[in-house]
């Protein structure tokens, strides 16, 4: 009895080696490409932007405006509760030395100069109605101008949201379909949605060398002039000064569409 155990553990024991032979092709694991997301994770990990699937954007053409080279790349994607965004572009916040960390009383903030991304959404497909941005995009009609401020932490060095300001036609002004953004008496400062349809628990944002890259959430159930399946949207960098470092697409078309499941 004790013979037939004694030859029972060798084989086990050769047939273990054998099976972690590394020479064994039948060993070797199989590869297992990387599992899509379902959906975009605000959380300052990009990597997800690489793997769902129906992501749309663009970057910077060969031939971009030399003047207009701040904006380096955009991305969107959408689910049923949000638009998901992506930039990446050039550093212009100013050195921090000398700035008061009490700005706003808790230490957070700031150089005191925004350097805002303008996000225009056509929520309803029709580039005759809303507001129209030139130069840079005079062709896209949107129902809303979605400007989002950002400042440098003082403390951290770190990029955050100041707060996401919605910006619609002023008609109580005379605005009309197809006016500027840009001129005077035009945007108008809807107070009811600003840090609503972004908030800070939808943005993320890390320096990279020389550029930031930003992730953030447009929540569609606070984007009332929606209509259809399909947002058309552009995207602006404004710097210090309140200067145009860049914008994108730049292409004859103006804008990107997004499609909603």
């Amino acid at each position: 009895m004790k013979r037939i155990i004694e030859i029972s553990l060798s084989l086990l024991v050769v047939w273990g080696a054998a099976s972690c032979n590394p020479d064994d092709n039948n060993s070797k694991e199989p590869d297992v490409p990387d599992t899509p997301s379902e959906t975009i994770v605000i959380d300052g990990n990009f990597s997800d932007w690489d793997t769902v699937e129906g992501v749309v954007g663009c970057t910077l053409p060969a031939d971009a405006n030399p003047e207009r080279l701040g904006l380096k790349a955009i991305k969107f994607f959408a689910d049923a509760d949000y638009i998901y965004g992506y930039a990446e572009y050039e550093n212009a916040v100013m050195s921090l030395e000398g700035v008061d960390p009490s700005w706003d009383g808790n230490g957070a903030w700031t150089t005191g100069v925004p350097t805002p991304l303008r996000i225009f959404l056509d929520l309803d497909g029709n580039p005759k109605t809303g507001m129209t941005c030139k130069p840079a995009f005079p062709s896209i009609g949107a129902e809303i101008g979605l400007e989002l401020y950002q400042y440098m932490a003082v403390e951290t060095g770190a990029v955050t949201l100041g707060w996401s300001q919605c910006n619609t036609l002023n008609v109580k002004e005379g605005a009309e379909d197809g006016d500027d953004f840009n001129a005077l008496g035009v945007q108008y400062w809807s107070s009811e949605r600003d840090n609503y349809i972004v908030n800070r628990d939808n943005f993320r944002s890390k320096i990279s060398g020389n550029s930031i890259r930003t992730e953030f959430a447009i929540g569609l159930d606070y984007c009332d002039e929606l209509k259809g399946r399909t947002v058309n949207v552009s995207v602006q960098f404004m710097a210090e000064g309140w200067s145009e470092k860049g914008y994108l697409p730049q292409d004859e078309k103006g804008y990107i569409t997004i499609q909603l499941p």
